[in-house]
């Protein structure tokens, strides 16, 4: 992507992240990237730094990251876009500018929370999470992998990001920034409503349907 993070997660992250945005550089370079994991994720980066002279620089940045998740039914593709230029205005004055583009469109891994009390499935929530993958509880044998949600987990995410700055340095100890950004995302969920599981035997056990919801 074009802004620091981890390869390959699928779920969204949580808490504070600094994120810090990558500026064009005064060579003329270009770097191609290729990641993958063992569940089925892959991952293609072009990076490219343009110099046009002495004063202005460009990079532009593509990623394509798509796959499969440990989950069933998760999965994920994801596309971003990036450009930057940098103009030095003066000796010491520098304006800098950044525009990115994410397109995402997924279906999440399910929490287990989703499962109601009242479910054949009531010890299957995020406090019993280290007793129930492959056991019997209730009756009824939890995969590992098993997805609350089943199929019917959808995310479709669009978001825009432009920032820009000038930076003036006066001295060694003194530099002044000022910015300004501006940011739109459009996310549409997809779910059914309710919380009960429907089960099936399978070879004398009892086991959650496909369509978990």
């Amino acid at each position: 992507m074009a802004r620091r993070s981890v390869p390959g997660v699928l779920a969204e992250p949580g808490g504070g992240i600094n994120m810090i945005s990558k500026m064009p550089r005064p060579k003329r370079e270009t770097s191609l990237t290729f990641r993958g994991d063992n569940w089925g994720m892959r991952r293609g980066e072009i990076d490219a730094s343009i110099p046009v002279n002495q004063r202005l620089a460009t990079r532009f940045i593509f990623v394509r990251q798509a796959g499969e998740a440990w989950q069933q039914f998760a999965w994920s593709n994801r596309s971003v876009y990036y450009g930057a230029l940098s103009f030095k205005v003066t000796e010491n004055t520098r304006y800098t500018a950044s525009a990115e583009y994410f397109d995402y469109l997924a279906s999440p891994p399910s929490p287990r929370s989703t499962v109601a009390s009242t479910s054949p499935l009531n010890a299957f929530t995020w406090h019993g999470n280290g007793d129930i993958n492959g056991l019997t509880l209730n009756g009824v044998y939890i995969p590992w992998d098993f997805s609350p949600l089943g199929p019917n987990n959808r995310r479709d995410e669009q978001i825009f990001r432009f920032a820009n700055q000038v930076q003036h340095r006066f001295n060694d100890l003194l530099s002044l920034r000022v910015a300004a950004n501006f940011s739109r995302v459009h996310r549409s969920d997809l779910r059914l409503s309710g919380t009960q599981i429907t089960t099936k035997v399978v070879n004398g056990l009892t086991v959650p349907g496909s369509d978990a919801l």
